[in-house]
């Protein structure tokens, strides 16, 4: 915009310039002389400050159509992140409530969903001819999750809706978000809502499908190292 200003300046001084080479600077005594004087500026500057007001008002639109826009994006990504993470604490409160048993601590075991899981894996690995010990992980876990019908169905309503809103962001702001979430859920909850979405969510199965949401829990791929020994 300052440039603009620089142009317009000149674009008014230049008439001003010319008249003064022309006619010489100083005070007239002849009113026709000023009387010249006005007729130029008039019919010169007249239509150039014409234009300049209308640059200004052009630019001045642009400057807060670009400032309007701006706290308008502003808004809207802080009521995506106050979003993401009221959805993000719900879901966590709910897998970690009294309805899949008591927390687990570290490399310990403890009776509750996700690890009575994990052990049911371990102890009825199904191994196939065509597929390797991840993939068996996998079918293994799908088996026991058939028994399961609805146990994610209300955190599976949670996630479906933040994950398709992550897929129109940027690759990178994609990747923040989705650490963000690896953060706030452990592994082990992540695998089984992955699993429980293959066996009886299409809709959370394709809200994942283009995401790497989880991995084999650590107990379950001590199972296949031990397999593999």
């Amino acid at each position: 915009m300052k440039r603009w200003f620089g142009l317009l300046i000149c674009i008014t001084c230049t008439p001003v310039v010319f008249y003064a080479y022309n006619f010489g600077v100083g005070f007239w005594r002849n009113n026709e002389d000023w009387a010249y004087l006005g007729t130029y500026l008039g019919g010169v500057l007249g239509p150039v400050l014409t234009f300049a007001s209308v640059v200004l008002l052009l630019l001045t639109l642009r400057e807060t159509r670009s400032a309007n826009k701006a706290q308008l994006t502003l808004l809207q990504k802080q009521q995506f992140d106050s979003s993401f993470f009221n959805t993000m604490n719900s879901l966590k409160l709910a897998l970690d409530g009294a309805k899949y048993g008591r927390p687990i601590r570290v490399n310990e075991l403890y009776d509750n969903f996700f690890s009575e899981a994990n052990i049911w894996v371990n102890e009825h690995f199904e191994i196939h001819k065509h597929t390797d010990l991840n993939e068996d992980a996998w079918e293994t876990a799908k088996t026991y999750i058939r028994r399961h019908q609805n146990i994610f169905e209300s955190e599976a309503a949670l996630l479906i809706p933040v994950l398709l809103n992550l897929r129109d962001l940027s690759a990178d702001e994609k990747e923040d978000y989705v650490m963000l979430m690896k953060g706030l859920i452990d592994n082990d909850k992540r695998f089984w809502l992955e699993v429980y979405a293959l066996v009886w969510s299409p809709e959370l199965n394709y809200a994942l499908n283009t995401f790497i949401f989880s991995t084999l829990p650590i107990h379950i791929q001590s199972r296949i190292t031990e397999l593999e020994g």
